[in-house]
């Protein structure tokens, strides 16, 4: 039989815009069978895009080349079989449609992995059954693919996922949970879902890792929860119901996420912060304020807020102590101010707030840590972002500032926000309750400028009552830097004393 291999783009008019195109192979010897097929496509506007082969050689040609959505392939050919065509498909369904046949052929057909069979009638009838068996067969194809998708989410996921019957019988774990728990799938599939909990069930007085506030006012609590060996263990648990296609709750789902590093951290930092009370006086004040934020971030689940303090403020202790030493370098103070504007542009804008940078045409160069002083920086320009009133712009330049080079941020909303940042900085704003600065942003300021200190760096703000002020971060420059930045000791400014009020 001559070859008879074409590709007829075919429209997909009555069909929306985001309607797909579907990528059909027909394999079919009969001239006949071919036109029938273009003529319906045709005509009923169906989004195909068609290759006829009318042989297994030259469907086996075309499968080399490219790959297909569907294909539809008549049972006797030239050249063998419908099952030699299966035999060269990976992945994609095969509909099986013939003149001749019956039960056994069907069912031989579905062992070999062809999606749908069907029978041809004179009348060619059978097409209007082939365009619905193509749509279903594609349509379970992509859910296959993404339920695949789903399962390799879950499964390779960080946090531990388990999946119960209605009943509490556990049915899935995914890897991170045999991990965390100690147990095999063998082990833990077919178990009633309390053996997670110490005490051997949820209702029991386990105690709780964190408070956590509802938005119906009531308290949430994190468990703990016990791995095969008996010890137990601090998790944020979230547990959904699984609903079937009729709405029929049918599984429980729950995300276990093991938080003993976080605390360990946290709670290894109040620990050693706590015993400087010992040794230095002048931390005490400071320690009780930090230790108050650390606990309401904890009430709150803000686990991340608390580690910034942790991190921020073991790092200026360490320095203090000088058991690490700083790390300065040459820092073009053009190029940092120009990152922590695009870092911060977005959740500018979302403020309705315009952030304007005015950078030098030469590079300014100062004397600090990139790392130290993109984390100041970015502290203090979004602590002011979170303060001012919407609609409004803060400019941001870059100067020779006599022996340094400056950081010069102002706003135009006359709220005195910068004043208020500079005093929260210096601890001598008492905010009220409803301010708009909580107290992780006191500390993280606090850290923001001690690091500019210890740098030999200051900060400042100039200007007068009811007029536009300006908040001035100005670091020494590389000939002038001190070989050893002298500390400021926290009780040498009024910071702890003041905040220890509040």
């Amino acid at each position: 039989m001559p070859k008879s291999k074409s590709v007829l783009p075919v429209s997909a008019e009555g069909r929306t815009a985001q309607s797909a195109r579907y990528r059909v192979l027909l394999v079919e010897d009969d001239p006949l069978d071919q036109m029938a097929f273009r003529r319906f496509v045709k005509t009923t506007g169906l989004p195909y895009d068609c290759t006829i082969a009318g042989s297994v050689s030259e469907a086996r040609d075309v499968l080399r080349d490219q790959p297909f959505d569907i294909v539809i392939s008549d049972y006797m050919l030239g050249d063998g079989t419908a099952f030699d065509v299966l035999h060269l498909v990976k992945g994609t369904p095969v509909i099986l449609v013939t003149g001749a046949g019956g039960e056994e052929t069907a069912v031989t057909a579905w062992r070999a992995g062809a999606y749908d069979y069907l029978m041809k009638d004179a009348n060619r009838d059978y097409l209007k059954a082939l365009a619905i068996t193509v749509e279903n067969a594609i349509e379970h194809q992509r859910a296959r693919k993404e339920l695949e998708l789903l399962c390799g989410a879950i499964t390779s996921a960080d946090d531990c996922i388990y999946i119960t019957d209605m009943h509490g019988k556990i049915i899935f774990v995914n890897g991170a949970f045999c991990r965390s728990y100690g147990y095999t799938r063998a082990e833990i599939l077919g178990k009633d879902g309390s053996i997670l909990w110490t005490g051997g069930s949820r209702r029991a007085r386990t105690g709780y890792v964190l408070g956590i506030q509802t938005a119906g006012g009531g308290r949430a609590v994190g468990f703990y929860h016990e791995r095969q060996d008996g010890r137990t263990f601090p998790v944020s648990l979230s547990r959904s119901i699984i609903r079937d296609s009729n709405g029929n709750d049918v599984a429980v789902a729950g995300i276990a996420r093991d938080l003993s590093e976080r605390l360990l951290l946290v709670d290894e930092f109040r620990a050693e912060i706590t015993s400087l009370t010992t040794h230095k006086q002048q931390y005490r004040k400071l320690v009780l304020l930090m230790l108050q934020t650390l606990n309401a971030l904890l009430e709150s689940k803000n686990l991340d807020g608390a580690l910034r303090i942790v991190t921020g403020l073991r790092e200026i202790l360490e320095i203090e102590m000088e058991e690490t030493a700083l790390n300065r370098a040459d820092l073009n103070l053009g190029l940092l101010v120009a990152r922590s504007v695009e870092t911060l542009s977005p959740i500018a804008a979302a403020r309705g707030i315009e952030l304007e940078s005015c950078l030098p045409e030469t590079e300014l160069v100062a004397c600090a840590s990139w790392d130290h002083m993109m984390r100041a920086l970015t502290t203090v320009m979004r602590g002011l972002v979170d303060m001012v009133l919407g609609r409004s712009r803060i400019s941001i330049r870059v100067r020779e500032a006599g022996n340094g080079i400056g950081i010069e941020i102002e706003n135009d909303d006359f709220t005195g926000a910068i004043e208020r940042i500079h005093k929260v900085m210096n601890g001598s704003d008492v905010l009220q309750e409803d301010s708009a600065l909580p107290r992780q942003m006191e500390l993280e300021l606090f850290v923001a400028k001690r690091l500019v200190e210890l740098y030999g760096g200051t900060i400042s703000i100039k200007g007068k009552d009811g007029q536009k002020n300006t908040l001035c971060i100005v670091l020494p420059k590389p000939t002038m830097a001190a070989e050893d930045a002298v500390p400021v000791s926290p009780c040498d400014r009024s910071m702890a004393a003041s905040w220890s009020q509040k």
